[in-house]
């Protein structure tokens, strides 16, 4: 059977209309009735309020919690006249679940939406008094039926458990601040902070973060836990390198002596990687093909251990796995090392401001991180780590691979910063390259937030104690040294992404479109989702660029334009046949808001999939097919849209074979944005990546029909640069 590369220009053929309207919103409660319960509440907010002293309340400020009701989660639900007529202004969000205390409430136990609120002490006063004076006609009072509790957070719940292993006296405090007084509450916080002994180290910003690296006892900032706009204190952790996962290689070989070397230059020099890690110290075979860099502010000594582990996974990006027998191929791109730690203590804040200043200064395209934040990812609050990513990879034209963390056999092993971001793709291990395939079972477990609650996004080789992963090194002397770990797994994925993007040439968004491929190839064969997320990465350039003569493979990229929805036509012939296998992924490049877990991402799109229907006397109409969810109809609610991962989610990939005859399908996309979780005026366009394969397995005219049906759009893509993986 012949192979037939990509066929782009897909996105010509792509059509946009109005999105229908939304349905009203049919309220089942009385205003008269919800009212009550909830001015006794905020009375409890303005009181604990008032009782704070000045010092931990700056401009007279404070924060409290509002909680949406899960049916009014939606962003045209959002409280934007309350909040407005209260005088409040939101700060920030997160997740919360509501007790199931209600069997016969079908939203209990779903997850809801609270916001942090602040207002001055006036506000909070005057509150009780204006719920009190809402009527059913005001668009406040309406927005009061979204609430579903006030409430003023414990100081006592912001203090996070000492973590034993982490750096002594040392401490993180996470600010959540308005910027009308960001400054003055830094000050003011800094000046409680020193009052008891402490001094701060470093700090880094975020959005509406700011996390700041205390130095002190820390205990006695225990005291400061009801400062007014303090997110959080938590123990201070240092960086994560992922060193191997300990393991007896005793009569393993080691000698670099029958390596065939390469000895031509890097296959493609439009492009360089960048891996940030704890420095390089190239051996031989490397040294055409690395640089070495020290990040802004790095003191000038080295880490023995960083330096050693940037050297295996650069080993990983330039050659992948090493056999020790068979000639190795050039790497895809040459790459460069920025070390970011002097010592093996560097605080994660300080390595995050660190961080900051590399993905702003250094525009390469593709980024390794196989460091991080050692410890699990937590929902409520977005790690200066992974904010950091997000914000550098949200327009698109980088392919970030992450690795998330060799803590998969420990009692907290779900993934680590920032492996969580939205806009990167977290990379897993698999223990072996060769069937049955399985996950290593030190790789990190998923899920990741909401959203981007599919975590991993694949997986990769990266080696056991059966198959170890042979990696090149300088010390003693050069040899191949084997290891196995989640940093090894990533630049080798990260390897397969640069062969991928080389491969699409000039293409629009063709790093984004990259990253689409990898997920759309991954096989769902090696484990559960939470151990490898949409699957494994193959290592043949081929099954990503190629299909046979009964598939078809149209790749669309471009900017999804906002108010319109974006018509994808899928690819298959124009005659209706039975027993078609349809495939999608689409990935989406996002802002985010780091204070707001719960509105993470400022973009998102609603996609369905749809079928053309005739009509007796009329055009065309589309039916609606459960594709992207096991829902039958086009509009579900909010809560259930979002955990089926159906909305403001970077990625959404599905497949389904159909019994009946596809008639004309096409996949809509309805982009979104939001801010703060509300509507916005941006009107910027949205980055996207699409990628869909149609298959009738044994049908070897199905390649033709396709490109006879659309022959004056779609053309099969060439290969602008063939990699060698």
């Amino acid at each position: 059977m012949a192979k037939h590369f990509l066929l782009g220009n897909g996105d010509e053929l792509r059509e946009a209309r109005p999105p229908n309207s939304s349905r009203p919103i049919v309220y089942r409660d009385r205003l008269d009735d919800w009212r009550p319960p909830l001015v006794a509440k905020i009375q409890t907010v303005a009181a604990g309020i008032d009782r704070l002293p000045q010092t931990f309340t700056p401009g007279d400020s404070a924060v409290g919690l509002l909680t949406l009701r899960p049916e009014y989660i939606a962003r045209s639900h959002y409280p934007s006249s309350l909040l407005r007529y209260l005088e409040l202004e939101s700060i920030g969000s997160r997740v919360d679940r509501l007790p199931r205390d209600d069997q016969a409430d079908p939203t209990r136990g779903e997850f809801a939406v609270t916001l942090f609120v602040s207002g001055t002490r006036a506000a909070w006063y005057s509150a009780p008094r204006r719920l009190g004076e809402l009527t059913d006609e005001m668009k406040a009072g309406q927005q009061l039926l979204h609430v579903e509790s006030f409430a003023l957070e414990s100081p006592m719940d912001r203090i996070r458990p000492l973590d034993p292993s982490a750096l002594p006296d040392r401490t993180e405090a996470v600010l959540q601040v308005t910027q009308r007084i960001r400054q003055l509450a830094e000050a003011q916080f800094i000046a409680l902070v020193e009052a008891v002994g402490g001094r701060v180290m470093s700090r880094v910003t975020t959005g509406a973060y700011r996390f700041l690296a205390l130095e002190g006892d820390p205990t006695r900032f225990h005291s400061l836990a009801a400062f007014a706009f303090l997110r959080a204190l938590r123990s201070l952790r240092a960086v994560r390198f992922d060193d191997d996962v300990r393991t007896d290689y005793s009569g393993r070989p080691r000698s670099v002596h029958e390596v065939n070397w390469p000895s031509a230059p890097v296959q493609h020099r439009d492009a360089r990687a960048l891996i940030i890690d704890g420095g390089c110290a190239p051996p031989e075979p490397m040294r055409p093909y690395v640089a070495v860099h020290d990040a802004e502010g790095v003191g000038p000594a080295l880490d023995p251990l960083g330096v050693r582990h940037g050297t295996w996974v650069a080993s990983a990006f330039l050659f992948g796995p090493l056999d020790g027998r068979a000639a190795v191929a050039p790497p895809p791109v040459g790459a460069d090392v920025i070390r970011i730690t002097e010592h093996a203590v560097l605080d994660s804040v300080t390595a995050a401001t660190r961080l900051q200043a590399i993905l702003k200064r250094w525009k390469h395209p593709l980024v390794c991180l196989s460091i991080g934040a050692p410890s699990p990812v937590v929902d409520e609050i977005v790690d200066p780590w992974t904010a950091t990513v997000d914000e550098a990879s949200s327009r698109g034209d980088r392919l970030v691979a992450i690795a998330v963390g060799n803590a998969g056999r420990s009692a907290a092993p779900r993934i680590q910063p920032p492996s969580d971001a939205v806009n990167a793709m977290a990379v897993g291990a698999i223990a072996t390259r060769a069937a049955p395939f399985a996950r290593a079972d030190y790789s990190c477990l998923g899920p990741g937030r909401y959203p981007g609650r599919r975590k991993p996004d694949v997986a990769a080789f990266g080696g056991s104690a059966d198959e170890p992963f042979l990696l090149v090194d300088a010390a003693p002397a050069v040899a191949l040294r084997p290891g196995q770990g989640t940093s090894y797994a990533s630049p080798f994925a990260l390897r397969l992404g640069a062969a991928l993007g080389l491969s699409l040439g000039a293409i629009p968004n063709r790093w984004l479109l990259a990253r689409a491929l990898m997920l759309h190839g991954a096989v769902s064969d090696a484990g559960p989702r939470d151990h490898v997320g949409w699957g494994r990465l193959p290592e043949d350039l081929d099954h990503y660029l190629t299909t046979g003569d009964d598939g078809a493979r149209v790749v669309y990229a471009g900017h999804l334009p906002l108010k319109l929805v974006t018509r994808l036509k899928v690819p298959t012939p124009s005659d209706a046949r039975t027993g078609v296998h349809v495939r999608v992924t689409l990935c989406i490049a996002s802002p985010i808001e780091p204070s707001n877990a719960a509105h993470y991402t400022q973009a998102g799109a609603e996609v369905s999939f749809k079928m053309v229907t005739q009509r007796v006397g009329r055009g065309p109409e589309f039916e609606h097919q459960a594709f992207f969810s096991k829902h039958q109809h086009e509009m579900v609610p909010e809560r259930i849209a979002r955990r089926h991962l159906m909305k403001w989610e970077t990625v959404v990939h599905a497949e389904k074979r159909f019994r009946k005859a596809l008639s004309l399908p096409e996949v809509w996309i309805h982009p979104l944005r939001r801010k703060r979780g509300a509507d916005t005026s941006s009107h910027d366009p949205i980055p996207y990546a699409c990628v869909v394969t149609t298959t009738r397995v044994g049908d070897t005219e199905w390649q033709v029909g396709v490109r006879r049906r659309f022959r004056q759009t779609l053309r099969p893509l060439r290969a602008a640069a063939r990699i060698r993986v």
